[in-house]
């Protein structure tokens, strides 16, 4: 019986693969490697071609998406050396209806988050996109905005609700797991813009985002949710940026009251927040019976109660 520990064992495990926490921090810094890679082509192209930052953002995602997609499938057969199915990317004929559904849902959890600013007069309308540059182009803006905010649902997904949290998942129980990668989200994605209240929204939406994958057996929901919470609230709704130009967001509104006076950070995105990842919660449980102490497989499924 071993009883010693050496050097070697604080990186590599009994079956020889490298231990939980490097595996991770491995995983996380290339994550942002792949993102760095992919935005050169798209900055080279867009400088080729004179293209507006928006467009650049557009064509990034046309980059990392397949390139993160391709180097998590690498990492996760030769580093972590078990299935794919784990990271809970399943085919597309099955998952893009699911994409549909979160994106639905992502952007009424935004109407009800414009819905509470405005019965507490935090906002006010101040116009459109469309009277104020034609329709057209108020769609071009808004079609484009959302085509380059599709990278925030893809590759933060796939990254965190797919292969730190099956990571997390298959090592913890689910009552930790949830919550523990939800923290590594927050933390690793937003490392450069942290504030206690951009962390609590990102765990809030981080385990509202973990519900729907236990919920749903996939992280496509996931994504499309994750893609209209950030993409709808600036291109739609106008509750990204409530100063001219508006980020030429359909409907312009604009701060006033309490709202004004904090700087952007608005209580009720984190009430919405709560409240969905709560409603998911319950949801979770009336659906599934899910036994939190378990964990998942290698195929990326819970045990569910007996």
């Amino acid at each position: 019986m071993r009883t010693r520990i050496g050097v070697r064992d604080l990186f590599i495990t009994d079956d020889r693969r490298l231990n939980l926490v490097w595996r991770l921090a491995c995983y996380m810094l290339s994550w942002w490697v792949v993102f760095l890679l992919s935005a050169v082509p798209a900055a080279v192209l867009a400088t080729l071609l004179r293209w507006p930052a928006r467009y650049e953002n557009a064509v990034f995602v046309v980059f990392a998406i397949p390139f993160l997609i391709g180097w998590t499938y690498v990492f996760r057969r030769w580093i972590d050396r078990r299935p794919w199915a784990g990271i809970g990317l399943t085919s597309p004929s099955a998952g893009l209806p699911q994409l549909g559904a979160g994106f639905l849902a992502g952007s009424v959890m935004v109407a009800a988050w414009l819905l509470l600013d405005s019965a507490l007069g935090w906002v006010r309308f101040a116009g459109d996109e469309p009277a104020t540059s034609g329709l057209l182009p108020a769609v071009g803006f808004v079609l484009v905005g959302l085509a380059a905010n599709s990278g925030a649902g893809f590759l933060e997904e796939i990254g965190y609700r797919g292969y730190v949290f099956q990571n997390l998942g298959r090592r913890f129980p689910l009552w930790a797991a949830v919550p523990l990668s939800s923290l590594l989200f927050a933390i690793a994605v937003h490392f450069n813009q942290l504030t206690p209240f951009l962390v609590a929204i990102a765990v809030a939406v981080g385990v509202l985002l973990a519900v729907t994958r236990l919920l749903t057996g996939a992280i496509w929901f996931a994504i499309g949710l994750h893609w209209a919470f950030d993409g709808t609230q600036t291109y739609l709704f106008g509750l990204g940026n409530t100063n001219p130009p508006y980020s030429h967001s359909l409907i312009h509104l604009q701060a006033q009251g309490y709202l004004a006076s904090v700087n952007g950070q608005d209580p009720m995105e984190l009430v919405v927040a709560c409240a969905a990842a709560g409603l998911g919660l319950l949801w979770l449980h009336r659906a599934r019976r899910l036994d939190w102490g378990s964990r998942l497989d290698d195929g990326g499924q819970p045990a569910l109660e007996r």
